[in-house]
């Protein structure tokens, strides 16, 4: 049996807050071609909804309070309730997304992993 080449295909992604009293600030997808950013919630979250496949957040459980909020204030319900660890969300299928936690797999902070790796900071 001959081996398959299959590649590995995953999106990245982070909300930044202004404060839990504000919310929302920016959004931003990488799916290792091209990165997309929101300033607007209703945008991020409506592209969020639409991806197949796994999107890695660092610290999920801060992301998902937010998504979480939104999804209530739109009265979209969901069926699949996150998994917890230690009392922080590391899995949450919405959809067709899998929102996981790479805070879970990699225990650095991304600033350190992006030096690890000589990643360019983008802003």
């Amino acid at each position: 049996m001959k081996a398959q080449n299959k590649k590995l295909f995953f999106w990245t992604a982070d909300i930044k807050i202004k404060d839990y009293l504000t919310g929302f600030s920016k959004g931003g997808f990488y799916n290792g071609r091209r990165y997309w950013e929101f300033q607007k919630e209703d945008e991020f979250m409506s592209f969020l909804l639409k991806i197949k496949g796994s999107i890695f957040f660092h610290h999920l459980h801060f992301d998902a309070k937010t998504i979480a909020n939104w999804l209530k204030k739109k009265e979209i319900k969901f069926t699949t309730p996150p998994i917890m660890s230690e009392g922080k969300v590391i899995e949450w299928k919405i959809n067709d997304a899998i929102l996981r936690d790479s805070s879970a797999l990699m225990q650095s902070e991304l600033k350190e992993l992006a030096k690890s790796f000589h990643l360019r900071k983008i802003s």
